[in-house]
């Protein structure tokens, strides 16, 4: 394989390039894209690319040095590491066994607001909300919210292998 994890690299005909996050033999890799979304591409598709100054039209990502990730996502060089948020009743709400699904639901959501509107006001880039696989109705609810309430954010599913399929949320924030 010619790139590792961490390499920077340019896809071809495209403006943008991202990070590799993960070999896929014979000769794929999964990149973190420039716009916050994980993208497969066969290697004879890219190219490499040390210097994220490389290519014209990247999206900003450089931000004053040394920031901390708790007041906003910063490119140091390092992948960054988006804020991850459990959404499973039990991290959030305690004794949930007494509650109906509906209000148990309700309270997810309104824990998920609290933390995009947080992730907001302090600049966050990326963060990711864990809401497991299940039926899909706290992962529907989560993308109505960001298609009703957050124009400014796009979202995607989470990293199969760390969230397993339709597990997780990811949403980039501008």
């Amino acid at each position: 394989m010619k790139f590792k994890v961490g390499d920077r690299v340019q896809i071809l005909n495209e403006t943008y390039g991202g990070i590799v996050i993960q070999c896929l033999p014979p000769a794929s890799y999964e990149i973190d894209a420039d716009h916050g979304f994980p993208e497969t591409h066969e290697e004879s598709n890219l190219v490499s690319s040390p210097d994220p100054q490389d290519y014209d039209n990247q999206m900003p990502i450089l931000e004053e040095q040394g920031k901390d990730q708790e007041k906003g996502n910063v490119y140091s060089g390092k992948p960054i590491k988006p804020k991850v948020i459990d959404l499973h009743s039990w991290e959030i709400i305690e004794k949930t066994s007494h509650l109906e699904k509906r209000k148990i639901l309700l309270k997810q959501l309104e824990y998920f607001r609290n933390e995009m509107n947080r992730a907001m006001s302090i600049n966050t880039k990326e963060i990711i909300f864990i809401h497991g696989v299940g039926e899909g109705v706290l992962r529907r609810e989560i993308q109505n919210q960001i298609d009703e309430y957050y124009p400014d954010a796009q979202y995607t599913d989470a990293s199969f292998k760390d969230y397993g399929p339709g597990g997780a949320t990811k949403v980039r924030l501008f």
